[in-house]
């Protein structure tokens, strides 16, 4: 993840892990983050003042509305922002 444009703030590259659970509910798949962690991979030293991490506690859910599925797409309505979006293999 790239970070850039921030007034006063250098571009960072940012690395990501996250855990995640999930269940099917109907039209619907739910997560709930188990865990999440951001490593400032360009500027660590940066990351000591801006404490990004604390921004992605455990526990951060969502609602994605299932669209299409199959082995090849699956296609959903994410429910934070309204947006479709679609992930293939």
């Amino acid at each position: 993840m790239k970070i850039k444009n921030l007034a006063g703030i250098p571009e960072m590259i940012y690395s990501l892990a996250a855990t995640f659970t999930w269940e099917v509910k109907g039209q619907y798949v739910l997560t709930k983050s188990v865990d999440m962690k951001l490593v400032n991979v360009t500027h660590p030293d940066v990351e000591k003042k801006l404490k990004l991490n604390e921004m992605f506690p455990a526990g951060i859910s969502s609602s994605l509305k299932v669209v299409a599925l199959n082995e090849h797409e699956f296609t959903y309505i994410d429910e934070s922002d309204g947006k479709e979006k679609s992930c293939t293999r």
